[in-house]
């Protein structure tokens, strides 16, 4: 507890209940089967592993991640697994995310929007984008304790998973974007989750932005919409107009499906009626549900 109390004010705040899921394989498989969901990306949930201390850290991602691989083995054909880091520890991240890929066979990694409040594009995370670009993987960034969340900003009315997620998961990606980071390693893959935050609505003020004004392009040589092609959205926008525009944006060949299971915003249902809802091809849709995710992850089914 100790631990957990040092987290943070996202771990601070009203507790709630932790979805049996969570942890209940066997709920999992049950709930996915009734869904017709065949396979599963399976990742540790917020708030991974930085809350932890510098020492501790180790020993937790080497005990998550053995389990994750433990899951998919055991249960084959259902689950495909990626990687939790911590953060908090960068010699040992480098140590560990080889060991994940190459000896526990996971897919790709989760990490968090930031560590402890410093961005992923400053120059200590370098040699993780890097070494994940040599390795050719998708990296998921899931929102965690969003900015304003120390000044109380966030805790009503649940705005810290409403508003706070996505806002954090957009100064994330726009960072990443004007850093110059996906111009160093261009076949860098990031996965954003919610449809991928506002980026869809402030693309073109990022994109201006970096045109007027110097200090906003000192640091990549193209405007931040070069890089789109670097992004993976999910589908959980809950509104078919947000997904549209998401999918002019982004492109069909950067979306895939996602549901935020086990967490009870919107159901696995909603999700998928709002793809089967999009004025788009058979094709474009089957890209969206399986073809692009196998892609991203390099399964052969």
């Amino acid at each position: 507890m100790k631990e957990l109390e040092k987290g943070g004010p996202y771990l601070r705040r009203r507790p709630t209940p932790i979805p049996r899921e969570l942890w209940d394989i066997e709920a999992q498989i049950k709930d996915k089967m009734r869904e017709k969901i065949d396979i599963t990306v399976l990742s540790l949930s917020n708030p991974m592993l930085d809350f932890v201390s510098r020492k501790k850290a180790p020993e937790l991602a080497r005990i998550v991640n053995n389990d994750i691989a433990e899951v998919v083995r055991k249960y084959e054909g259902k689950f495909v697994g990626i990687a939790a880091l911590p953060f908090i520890n960068m010699p040992f991240v480098m140590e560990e995310l080889d060991r994940a890929i190459k000896d526990l066979g996971l897919k790709g990694v989760s990490i968090c929007t930031h560590v402890a409040g410093r961005s992923l594009n400053e120059p200590e995370f370098e040699p993780f984008w890097k070494r994940v670009a040599e390795l050719n993987i998708p990296v998921l960034i899931h929102p965690e304790s969003p900015f304003g969340m120390e000044w109380g900003k966030m805790q009503e009315y649940g705005l810290t998973t409403l508003v706070g997620f996505p806002f954090e998961t957009t100064l994330t990606l726009a960072k990443l974007m004007l850093s110059g980071i996906f111009e160093r390693y261009p076949n860098l893959k990031v996965f954003a989750p919610h449809g991928g935050g506002a980026l869809p609505y402030l693309i073109g003020r990022l994109d201006t932005g970096y045109h007027s004004f110097d200090w906003v392009r000192e640091d990549a040589p193209h405007p931040p919409s070069k890089y789109l092609k670097n992004i993976y959205i999910d589908c959980i926008t809950f509104y078919k107009k947000p997904l549209e525009l998401a999918y002019h944006i982004f492109g069909v060949d950067n979306m895939v499906f996602g549901t935020d299971y086990p967490y009870k915003l919107g159901t696995i249902d909603d999700f998928i009626n709002l793809v089967r809802g999009l004025d788009i091809t058979e094709e474009e849709k089957e890209k969206i549900f399986s073809e692009n995710a196998k892609k991203l992850l390099k399964l052969k089914l």
